[in-house]
């Protein structure tokens, strides 16, 4: 047979030319072989990352990938060359915390916006497996609320998002503990706080929230706050992240009850807890995604309007740029068929054609 007939079982004992792959998608070449490896020379399609640092504090950045691939940096210096790309998701999420998992900006210049971690009535000391030198923003100086307030103006001013994906998630107080952080204990003291770490985050967390509601933005914030107390602001959005199937065994609820007590305080919500992507199950996990129907909690109608859609998220404990895209796609098409189509569209066998086509389309 010869080498570059288009029947993919081919089983001489040459290669055919164009068949590194026995399924390609009904294509004589396959789809996307002008490129086989990066070696880091030149500008890869797929991979150009935008860069936005602040002019405020230019060291601080954080990254996307816009659809607009012709803006690859961004000082924060004059005007943007085209705002239009903030527009591809609806909201904009500077780095994903809000008050932790800021570790990185403890460095000079910016370690003062930083906790120092205090073990034995020393600053700045890791403990292995609880804290390292500095954790979380720093809650009892004012120069951090400045600091927000100028970077939240900032995020403003540049890119016209309606909403602001704040975080607030997972807060873990150890290197806050009165027992050695002295600086802390003090403050607490001072506003009556106790030993109430939480009170301590509902506190950062409120004054976050005041400043971004007098800039006239609007904000999606994860479950935790409200789950504490904190009074939002009625046209924030709580994006409701906690399952029984993820944490440790008994940790969560499963998400239907989270999306009725929060749908019940009156809030809109954005349901991820059941498509986390880099959560792997054996064999075709995608049904599991594409069979979660956000509305499929026990409230009201009124609650049920609530809900405004979902986000797939991919959180990169254990994942980098090897198996990037195969954790993400195709198995991110299921939740984004969930997401647009009716309830009543529940049909795997009749989705699994349609995410092969798009599994061609995306070789």
């Amino acid at each position: 047979m010869p080498p570059n007939r288009s029947n993919t079982n081919y089983s001489g004992r040459e290669k055919p030319l164009n068949r590194s792959i026995t399924h390609y998608c009904g294509r004589e070449k396959p789809p996307n072989r002008t490129i086989t490896r990066y070696s880091g020379r030149g500008k890869r399609p797929d991979r150009i990352i935008t860069r936005y640092s602040g002019r405020e504090s230019p060291q601080i950045e954080w990254r996307g990938k816009p659809p607009n691939r012709s803006i690859t940096r961004y000082s924060g210096r004059g005007k943007p060359p085209n705002r239009s790309i903030t527009h591809y998701s609806g909201q904009r999420k500077p780095p994903h915390r809000s008050i932790t998992h800021y570790s990185g900006w403890g460095k000079p210049p910016n370690r003062k916006l930083i906790t120092p971690c205090w073990v034995n009535g020393r600053p700045e000391q890791a403990v292995y497996g609880k804290h390292g030198k500095f954790e979380l923003l720093n809650p009892i100086l004012n120069t951090t609320y400045k600091f927000v307030r100028d970077l939240y103006e900032e995020i403003a001013e540049v890119f016209p998002d309606k909403y602001i994906h704040l975080g607030m998630d997972e807060v873990y107080h150890a290197c806050w503990y009165m027992e050695s952080n002295l600086n802390i204990s003090e403050f607490m003291a001072e506003k009556g706080f106790g030993r109430d770490y939480k009170t301590l985050e509902q506190y950062y967390v409120r004054r976050v929230l005041d400043i971004v509601s007098s800039l006239n933005s609007k904000y999606v914030i994860w479950q935790d706050p409200i789950e504490q107390g904190v009074q939002a602001q009625m046209d924030a959005i709580v994006e409701v992240w906690k399952d029984s199937t993820l944490g440790l065994p008994g940790q969560f609820q499963d998400w239907q009850d989270y999306m009725v007590n929060i749908t019940k305080k009156g809030y809109k919500t954005i349901l991820s807890a059941c498509w986390y992507l880099n959560k792997i199950f054996y064999g075709p996990d995608w049904k599991r995604f594409y069979q979660c129907e956000p509305l499929d909690f026990n409230g009201t109608a009124e609650q049920h309007r609530k809900v405004t859609g979902g986000e797939a998220c991919m959180f990169a404990e254990y994942v980098d740029g090897t198996n990037l895209l195969s954790r993400v796609w195709p198995r991110a098409s299921a939740v984004a068929e969930r997401l647009w189509s009716t309830r009543e569209t529940m049909n795997v066998d009749e989705a699994a054609f349609r995410l092969d086509q798009q599994r061609c389309r995306l070789l």
